[in-house]
């Protein structure tokens, strides 16, 4: 089981981590010292505004993308989506995302099961499927 988080920080901007010290991972986040992540050096953590506990691995990139959509992914980082500027692959499509297997795809109309997942559409369970469109 591991946390996974989202930090408000400074400007406006959100942070998606996991850790398994909570405690420990936000300290070095408000330190802005080397152990913070890039995103929390240039933009201070202000408070942590979500925690779940979890043994999913593809969380935390569930969750950045929902923060992206809602906040827009110019103010949001995490996961795999880490770099203080995103490069050109992330665009405005539709994506699924799988919470078993983390994969995610553009969505083309019809859903494509995600390799040697088990929980995906064309299983028949919708619960591990998010779908979420990036905005800027």
């Amino acid at each position: 089981m591991h946390y996974v988080y989202v930090l408000e920080c400074e400007n406006g901007k959100y942070y998606v981590g996991s850790t398994n010290n909570m405690m420990n991972r936000y300290n070095e986040h408000t330190s802005g010292g080397d152990r913070s992540a890039t995103w929390t050096r240039k933009y201070l953590p202000i408070c942590i505004v979500w925690v779940g506990l979890t043994n999913n691995s593809s969380f935390e990139l569930a969750k950045t993308i929902e923060y992206m959509k809602i906040y827009g992914k110019e103010n949001v980082r995490g996961a795999h989506y880490c770099q203080l500027i995103l490069d050109s692959s992330v665009d405005d499509d539709l994506y699924d995302v799988c919470f078993q297997c983390g994969g995610n795809f553009q969505f083309g109309g019809k859903y494509h099961r995600a390799k040697g997942c088990n929980n995906c559409p064309d299983c028949g369970n919708l619960a591990a499927l998010i779908v979420v469109h990036l905005v800027m």
